[in-house]
């Protein structure tokens, strides 16, 4: 928190701005560590410090290790509702389709869990949720379910029931994407008991409704 309250942010941002890949590196390994260590204190400082536009950046440098680090700090940034919706105008979904879609994220469980919970963080804030689902949100959380990883399948089942329920009802939005077809391959192909169960809820509160049942 010291480091932070230091104006530390700051510096590592200049930093980030370098074209040396090795001070990059360095840096965006910074940036991951005080996303992690003091989140409360970072989100303050990247706010102040006007750091988004810089960390969207990152998300797209051809170096994979800065790219899961800028990631990791945009994972903790968009727990804050303010926040998130700046990195949705920023286009942060259509980064998070890319990496996931890359050989990297595919294989690697801590990079697919970070793009996972940062789609959760997006998804929970209701003035931009029907933009996560339909910009690819949805299309990872289905992923999580079949993704080789035990772990995974159950973060990826709890955003998923959280999207659904009577308070919250995101039927029509599953089915104008036609979403439901890969809930249902997602349910076929889960190996996990309790993901299982969670996407089953989910299954059957939408066949809940004629409307929806015919339209599924």
């Amino acid at each position: 928190f010291r480091f932070t309250e230091l104006k530390g942010v700051s510096f590592i941002l200049r930093a980030l701005e370098y074209d040396d890949p090795s001070v990059k590196q360095l840096a965006a390994e910074g940036l991951g560590l005080l996303s992690s260590t003091d989140p409360h204190a970072f989100r303050r400082a990247i706010l102040d410090e006007g750091g988004i536009s810089i960390i969207m950046e990152l998300t797209r440098s051809p170096l994979t290790r800065v790219r899961v680090e800028a990631f990791a700090a945009v994972a903790q940034l968009c727990s804050n509702k303010e926040l998130g919706e700046v990195f949705v105008s920023q286009n942060v979904l259509q980064a998070i389709q890319l990496f996931s879609n890359s050989g990297k994220a595919r294989n690697n469980n801590t990079i697919f869990k970070t793009l996972l919970q940062t789609i959760g963080h997006l998804a929970s804030n209701e003035v931009i949720r029907w933009k996560v689902l339909e910009k690819g949100g949805a299309t990872l959380i289905f992923r999580s379910l079949i993704y080789p990883n035990l772990d995974i399948n159950h973060l990826g089942s709890e955003i998923l029931c959280k999207m659904i329920t009577p308070e919250l009802d995101l039927r029509e939005c599953f089915i104008r994407c036609k979403l439901s077809g890969n809930l249902l391959e997602s349910v076929l192909k889960c190996p996990s008991p309790e993901a299982l169960r969670n996407s089953l809820r989910v299954f059957s509160y939408m066949l809940e409704k004629p409307q929806y049942r015919d339209r599924v």
